[in-house]
């Protein structure tokens, strides 16, 4: 293990990966494209790998997205929407990757891996990637199918029903203890998971759709599982053709919003059986690339129930890397030298927390006051977002969100 000259991180042998090279240079550095630029996950992935000296593009559909203020930003690529086209996407990246100008591209979020699974074959003909073959990709993004995966491989999972029409959850609300969850079979994030704690509540839920359908949501009648209670733990995971190379776990021990979704404060926790249980999922399906396996633990008997697997890189890939493993680096690494060694090797309770979601979950509380009063607090040894060398993506965001209610207001006058 060696240390970056610029920053805390540990990197396996010591070394920056160029086809055998020690070190790169500023002459002959790699080129990666990291996508999804207003996505946190990928200010993470820009930053760490633009301090490690690799030359870092970046795309995003907007010319605002935060990711292209960072100063490690070397090149801006305004890319179609992947959420509105994911084909337009896809032949937009074939079309820049084409002329060899890029070693390696790294997606950020389920939109843009999608497509990157999609024409895997077509796309590895110009650059190096670290995504699953698009058959692997469509079992595991099946929350049903990698419920029942997981359940013969004897892990924890919470009862899950898929009724197929009205009649069926009219049958179901009548049987089911309540709270209930309803989600969809596939999606991302906390988009469209509501809780039911009544039958009507439960029959109004399906009976009204919160995401049209699209490449991420394109199955969007709901399935039903029973209420665990408890946090969300992470397994971070990167996989190659099957071989788990290196694992992670944290908490997200406040999130936003509370009921469960985007981690605000974070813990990473020493927890072998929860990690040895995401990885012989992951190992059973032959996955290749980044995923993280999302545990709930039950505080009543502390048992480890899995709800999902994303399969991307994760809102707490910072974390990981603050920790001392840098997936980003990692699946970089792997892409375009076929392999790594293997990493487990973390700081354990490091905190973490990230600053911007934490002022937005504090301004939208119903106890404000108190919520400000825990942001302001200070814990020693504690991480975060922030960063004083790069504060431009940060400064940016912040202007956008204060000019939001100011459009919103000049925009009602102008309709008065």
């Amino acid at each position: 293990i060696g240390m970056c000259p610029e920053c805390t991180i540990m990197l396996a042998g010591g070394r920056l990966p160029h086809k055998g090279t020690p070190f790169m240079t500023r002459a002959d550095r790699i080129s990666v494209i990291v996508t999804d630029a207003p996505d946190r996950k990928a200010l993470a992935a820009i930053r760490s790998l633009g301090r490690l000296g690799f030359r870092v593009a970046v795309a995003g559909a907007k010319k605002w997205d935060r990711g292209f203020f960072s100063k490690y930003c070397a090149e801006r690529l305004i890319c179609p929407s992947p959420s509105k086209s994911a084909d337009d996407f896809a032949s937009w990246l074939l079309e820049v990757v084409a002329g060899g100008r890029f070693d390696c591209v790294m997606p950020m979020s389920d939109y843009t891996t999608i497509p990157l699974s999609r024409y895997k074959r077509e796309l590895e003909k110009h650059t190096c990637l670290a995504v699953p073959d698009y058959e692997v990709l469509t079992v595991v993004r099946d929350k049903p199918g990698i419920l029942k995966i997981a359940s013969r491989l004897g892990i924890g999972t919470p009862r899950t029903w898929c009724p197929s029409d009205l009649e069926e959850v009219e049958e179901l609300a009548g049987e089911i203890a309540y709270p209930c969850v309803v989600k969809y079979k596939k999606g991302t994030g906390a988009i469209g998971v509501r809780y039911a704690h009544t039958p009507g509540e439960l029959l109004r839920h399906f009976q009204t759709a919160v995401h049209k359908p699209d490449v991420v949501f394109d199955d969007i009648v709901p399935m039903v599982q029973e209420y665990i209670p408890g946090g969300i733990h992470d397994v971070c995971l990167l996989f190659n053709n099957g071989r788990v190379r290196a694992a992670e776990v944290h908490e997200r021990t406040r999130m936003y919003p509370a009921s469960g979704g985007y981690g605000v404060t974070y813990e990473t926790r020493h927890d072998p059986q929860l990690k040895a249980d995401g990885i012989r999922l992951l190992e059973e399906v032959g996955w290749h690339g980044p995923a993280l396996v999302e545990f709930k633990k039950d505080p009543r008997t502390g048992a480890a129930t899995l709800m999902e697997v994303n399969t991307r890189f994760w809102g707490g890939l910072d974390v990981s890397a603050h920790a001392g493993i840098d997936f980003v680096h990692l699946a970089v690494r792997m892409a375009i030298d076929g392999d790594v060694d293997e990493m487990y090797d973390y700081r354990h309770a490091m905190k973490y927390r990230w600053v911007a979601m934490e002022l937005r979950r504090a301004l939208e509380s119903s106890h404000p006051f108190s919520e400000m009063l825990n942001l302001c607090k200070l814990e020693r040894g504690a991480k975060c977002d922030l960063s004083l060398s790069d504060p431009f993506p940060h400064i940016v965001e912040t202007a956008l969100a204060l000019g939001r209610p100011v459009r919103r207001l000049v925009l009602r006058n102008r309709l008065q």
